[in-house]
């Protein structure tokens, strides 16, 4: 009986199987294809894009976030409420993203007993200012005059490529003129508002980077072996030392190239990259915002002591 049963319901299946319309040469059972899904994806590969400005599907989500009109933010509460005391009306959240290929650090100068690191450099240079440059241009699409509370994070994917995001709050100024180029800072909303309100404004975010090497003499490896004991390794001192003073350097003429009159230092970071059999390299991170006064009269100084009476002296 059991047996009966089971053949009749497997009959069941197959044939309901075998009515399922589709293509010629289609597994039984398969849908059709969706032809109309194929075509929309031959026309987004048709329209390739050259890599400038923003990517097709950000531009049609910034398109969609300006025709709904619904403000979206990354503040929080005290945030939002500083910058909306600021005069600073919340656009909605942006972001820019680029994911690029780390190419290993070239050794060019193998007689002069140090490692050039240009080229790896200059990648995460252009990351950054990639990942910044399309997150100001997401805020000039809805009109904002700038963007506020920026994260900036990396992410390694595979081996050799790694994704570069910065993520933040557009805002607006109602009483100003539109900006043909937003400002961009990482200062939480808070600070904004107290800077706007102490005669300053910020200008964009400074991300200054900057890798040093050298290569591992006798001294460095003798200095680092396991019968060492507990000792300063000195050549790797003077080297995360150099590599600071070159990420400082580097953060000051980004300043001045900026055309700001001074800056904020959000975070400074230092991390040694993986020791090679040959070489050792150290990699300086400053991250700030570059500010530029927006008033020349000096704000009123603090008082030290404060009277409490009505200012007359006793008689």
């Amino acid at each position: 009986m059991l047996t009966t049963v089971l053949r009749y319901e497997v009959g069941k299946v197959l044939g309901a199987m075998r009515r399922t319309p589709g293509r010629r040469g289609a597994k039984i059972g398969m849908p059709p294809p969706d032809r109309a899904r194929m075509a929309f994806d031959e026309r987004e590969r048709r329209l390739a894009w050259n890599g400038k400005g923003l990517p097709p599907v950000a531009a049609r989500r910034i398109e969609r976030a300006r025709g709904s009109g619904v403000r979206t933010s990354l503040l929080s509460v005290p945030a939002s409420v500083a910058v909306e005391s600021a005069g600073l009306d919340t656009v909605g959240e942006v972001m820019g993203c680029v994911v690029q290929q780390r190419v290993p650090p070239m050794m060019l100068t193998p007689l002069s007993l140090t490692v050039d690191y240009r080229p790896y450099v200059l990648a995460w240079r252009q990351g950054w200012a990639t990942a910044l440059d399309r997150l100001r241009e997401e805020a000039a699409r809805l009109g904002a005059s700038g963007v506020v509370g920026i994260q900036l994070t990396r992410q390694p994917l595979t081996d050799l490529t790694e994704e570069i995001v910065a993520l933040g709050t557009a805002v607006r100024d109602p009483a100003a003129a539109a900006r043909p180029r937003p400002f961009t800072t990482t200062l939480p909303g808070t600070d904004v508002a107290k800077l706007l309100a102490g005669g300053w404004a910020p200008v964009e975010v400074i991300v200054a980077v900057a890798v040093t090497g050298m290569y591992r003499d006798y001294s460095l490896q003798r200095q680092t072996s396991v019968f060492a004991g507990n000792i300063e390794v000195d050549a790797l001192t003077a080297l995360v030392t150099r590599a600071r003073s070159e990420a400082r350097r580097d953060f000051a003429n980004l300043l001045r190239r900026s055309g700001s009159d001074g800056g904020i230092v959000s975070s400074m970071s230092l991390e040694m990259l993986p020791m090679q059999e040959t070489t050792a390299g150290a990699r300086a991170d400053i991250l700030g915002t570059g500010i530029a006064r927006t008033t020349r009269s000096a704000p009123a100084g603090t008082l030290k002591i404060m009277p409490l009476g009505n200012g007359r002296k006793p008689g």
